[in-house]
């Protein structure tokens, strides 16, 4: 088990939303410029802008900082589906 401290906002604000999830069956932290679903596949989407390591006694291993992106708009930028 790994447990992770998120900071979430959306693009071009500051409405920061900061909570620790604990995540199960997690190989590694996510990477910058990975996308991730904090919920279920319905949540949205978050591109990974920071991650931040965690070096001294805590209760979890990283924080990362992401913002809320179009999944569409993702897949798009990807190739995956036509612009």
């Amino acid at each position: 088990m790994m447990k992770i401290f998120f900071h979430t906002r959306t693009d071009g604000k500051a409405d920061w939303d900061n909570r620790p999830i604990e995540l199960l069956d997690v190989a590694r932290l996510p990477t910058v410029g990975e996308y991730i679903c904090l919920e279920n596949e319905s949540a949205d989407w978050h591109l990974v802008q920071m991650v931040v390591h965690v070096a001294f006694q805590a209760d979890y291993m990283a924080e990362v900082y992401c913002v809320k992106v179009n999944h569409m708009e993702a897949h798009r930028r990807a190739g995956i589906i036509a612009p």
